[in-house]
């Protein structure tokens, strides 16, 4: 005859939920670092004696022009009438919109200011330019 025995009780907690949490964070941190450091098109921007880093960057949507003239907003490649809605659209949504315009420093100027004239017609007249500032 079999005697009553109580079930035995693994005292250890189990660490499956903790180890699938670290996982997903792991991998959340990994995404957002990612897309930190997409979120731009690489150029060499120009040096600038006179460049101040402005205190405030509200309002404003990043642009770039690489050296052949190419127009990014963000990562994303666009046309001129791209530019111009998001642009309008912006300045609709708010009126102190600015165009932050990085452009390789070997772009030809005809670039920049086809851009900026653009941006004047479409009602965003206060365009900040990406530049390196020089060590004194």
């Amino acid at each position: 005859m079999e005697t009553w025995q109580p079930p035995q009780e693994d005292d250890s907690p189990d660490l499956t939920p903790m180890i699938d949490v670290v996982f997903l964070l792991i991998v959340f941190f990994m995404t957002v670092a990612v897309i930190i450091t997409s979120d731009k098109v690489e150029v060499d921007l120009p040096i600038a004696e006179e460049a101040i880093v402005p205190e405030e960057v509200n309002d404003r949507a990043t642009f770039t022009i690489d050296e052949t003239g190419k127009l990014y907003a963000g990562p994303v490649l666009i046309d001129e009438v791209q530019f111009a809605e998001i642009v309008s659209e912006r300045v609709a949504d708010t009126p102190d919109f600015k165009v932050y315009l990085r452009a390789d420093a070997n772009t030809p100027h005809r670039f920049v200011r086809d851009v900026m004239n653009l941006s004047a017609e479409n009602g965003a007249f206060n365009i900040v330019f990406g530049t390196f500032q020089t060590a004194n």
